[in-house]
């Protein structure tokens, strides 16, 4: 049983954590694996430290503000890597396919004017075709 802890604005798709009481399955279930995943940082799960996207880290990274390619490098790395440990983890499982990864991709980086701020667009596909867009 998986409690939602991961909301997601429906206009801009931006996404918040604090702990609610609704029970979620299928797509939003995955969509919580996903985002959680992707901002578990490498080293704070003592039973596997290797786990974790990692994308808290990239905040205070020394990057060209004028060469977008290093920022795209650096989160396309970070989403592979999230995206092959979950689906690692679903070998095997016999969750609903609503609730199993297929891919995910990077629709688009937005870096902000001063280049201090991005955001990442990204598209979760479930094994149904299904997709959901987040923002972070």
């Amino acid at each position: 049983m998986d409690i939602q802890c991961v909301f997601i604005d429906p206009v801009t798709k931006a996404v918040s954590l604090k702990l609610g009481s609704k029970i979620v399955t299928g797509p939003a279930k995955l969509f919580q694996i996903v985002v959680l995943s992707l901002l578990n940082v490498p080293g704070k799960d003592v039973l596997d430290p290797s786990l974790g996207g990692g994308m808290p880290e990239i905040v205070g990274l020394n990057f060209d503000a004028t060469d977008r390619t290093e920022v795209f490098a650096e989160v396309a790395r970070r989403v592979k890597k999230t995206q092959t440990e979950i689906l690692q983890a679903q070998v095997g499982s016999k969750a609903p396919a609503s609730e199993r990864l297929r891919e995910l991709h990077i629709v688009d980086i937005v870096i902000g004017a001063t280049a201090d701020a991005a955001d990442l667009k990204l598209r979760i596909i479930n094994e149904l075709g299904q997709t959901q867009d987040l923002v972070l």
